[in-house]
C-alpha cells in the first residue's frame, strides 16, 4: 500500500528507506523507477518486499477532486499469488474503486 501512495498521493519519498526483507527495495534510483510504473499500470504491486512469503496488490482510492485519501489492496502467500496474478488481481481491485 505504501507504494501506491507514494506513487499517487502527496507522500514524499523518506530520506531513508528501511529494509524488511532482502527484496525491499532500498534504492531511491530504483525505488524512483517503480513509482514510475505503477502509475503507469495504475497499481501497485509487493513482492515480498514487506514480509518474507507475502505478495500484495493495491490501487488507490481518489476522492471526488481526485485527491488520493487511502488505498484498497489484497495480500496473500506467495503460493497463492503469483507474478500471473498481479496483473489479474490489480483489474479486480479497479473494480471496487470507481
Amino acid at each position: 500500500l505504501g507504494k501506491t501512495f507514494l506513487a499517487f498521493g502527496s507522500v514524499k519519498l523518506p530520506e531513508e528507506l528501511s529494509i524488511f526483507t532482502k527484496k525491499t527495495i532500498s534504492n531511491k534510483k530504483m525505488l524512483l523507477k517503480e513509482i514510475a510504473k505503477i502509475r503507469t499500470q495504475g497499481f501497485s504491486c509487493d513482492d515480498e518486499e514487506y514480509a518474507k512469503g507475502i505478495r500484495c496488490v493495491a490501487r488507490p482510492v481518489f476522492d471526488e477532486t481526485h485527491r488520493v485519501i487511502a488505498a484498497i489492496g489484497i495480500a496473500g502467500p506467495t503460493v497463492r499469488i503469483n507474478y500471473k496474478r498481479f496483473e489479474e488481481l490489480g483489474t479486480l481491485i479497479s473494480t471496487f474503486v470507481k
